[in-house]
């Protein structure tokens, strides 16, 4: 019996149902028998699919959380785990004292992204402050490798970085559970209300390349419908966002919805043709994946998104995307059109997406990468 070993993930940052945290891990150790804890911002849910969730105080600003973590994993100690599971590179300096102090608890640090590169692109961070935060990152991370008892990544370009430092990381895919996307895709792809769809935390640089693809593409004569389930990460988000389409014509063009549940994902990329992934040519995005890479494919819907070097493998050879040139606009319009006007291409693309993602890119033939690695923690 698994359910006297208690494993505890915490977040002080991803609040609500942060689909990597909530359904690809928690949820899937607490179906194989864990005692599974969960500790994370606000959550206003007690249990979730056999999963104990704890509520921690959200913090005022983004830098509270430095001062509170000590607080928050006090709250984690209380309940004795076995394995302790971290998300945010906030915790790394408390974490690191309680593996010093604590020897006998296993530790996971889980670095979702290219933390480091992403540092020069948030933009409440001021520009003079990012070369020492990224450095004092780099620091806290190769002490990190070195020290805890496992490291996990969700793409191999930060897997690379662990290696090179002294760390053994796995790398846990985020592809999505199938049992949401069981629902085969309608072939109905032309009367769906929707021409390009857009899930996600959004930052500024991402509108802005969308703005200007639409705009492309009215120009040229396409007067497409856009579907964007954001949370806008920015200052003045829905101010900008307004003024932003009033003044390129776009206001009729653009529908914004909250972001939803992993679970209610496919019902809304099921109004949509088109999947758009518009990463700019950054560092972080040379080492890290989009996962909604994954539910387009699933949902069926053919993808345009930037060619970068994590999605290539994923695509290449396959006829199931355009990759085209970051932040290039009229890239974008031109594969858009290439789809829209050939409904026949949209749909074997979105067919061959489902049919490669269903046997290849799925939680469930992942999740066995994380049980594992606890069932080797707990037994050494």
């Amino acid at each position: 019996m698994l359910n006297h070993l208690r494993i505890c993930h915490i977040s002080t940052v991803h609040a609500g149902f942060d689909a990597r945290v909530w359904e690809r891990e928690c949820a899937v150790i607490a179906k194989k028998g864990y005692d599974v804890h969960l500790f994370v911002p606000e959550s206003d849910t007690n249990v979730y699919k056999d999963v104990v969730v704890h509520s921690l105080n959200k913090y005022q600003s983004r830098y509270a959380r430095f001062r509170y973590a000590k607080e928050a994993i006090k709250k984690v100690l209380a309940i004795e785990p076995v394995i302790i599971h971290f998300h945010d590179p906030e915790l790394i300096p408390v974490m690191l004292s309680v593996k010093r102090e604590m020897p006998g608890i296993k530790i996971v640090f889980d670095c979702h992204e290219d933390s480091i590169s992403h540092i020069a692109l948030k933009e409440y961070i001021p520009s003079f402050m990012r070369p020492l935060i990224e450095k004092t990152l780099t620091y806290y991370f190769k002490r990190a490798a070195k020290q805890f008892d496992a490291i996990v990544t969700a793409d191999d370009g930060v897997h690379n970085i662990f290696k090179e430092w002294g760390a053994n990381p796995i790398t846990y895919f985020n592809y999505p559970p199938l049992e949401i996307y069981c629902e085969e895709p309608k072939s109905d792809y032309m009367q769906r209300e929707f021409d390009v769809i857009y899930p996600g935390s959004t930052p500024r640089y991402h509108l802005r390349l969308m703005f200007d693809i639409a705009k492309e593409l009215k120009r040229r004569g396409w007067n497409t419908k856009w579907l964007i389930i954001a949370k806008l990460q920015f200052k003045d988000a829905d101010a900008w966002v307004k003024s932003n389409l009033k003044e390129l014509c776009l206001e009729e063009n653009f529908n914004f919805k909250p972001l939803v549940p992993l679970t209610e994902l496919p019902r809304y990329l099921r109004t949509a043709r088109i999947g758009i992934i518009p990463l700019p040519d950054s560092p972080k995005f040379y080492r890290n994946i989009p996962s909604k890479l994954f539910d387009y494919f699933l949902a069926g819907l053919p993808v345009v998104l930037s060619d970068l070097p994590p999605s290539r493998p994923f695509i290449e050879d396959r006829n199931i995307a355009f990759a085209v040139s970051a932040n290039d606009a009229c890239a974008y319009a031109d594969a858009i059109i290439n789809l829209l006007d050939n409904p026949t291409l949209l749909s074997e693309m979105g067919k061959r997406a489902r049919k490669i993602a269903t046997e290849h890119y799925t939680l469930e033939k992942e999740s066995n990468k994380l049980i594992d690695l606890y069932e080797d923690l707990i037994s050494n």
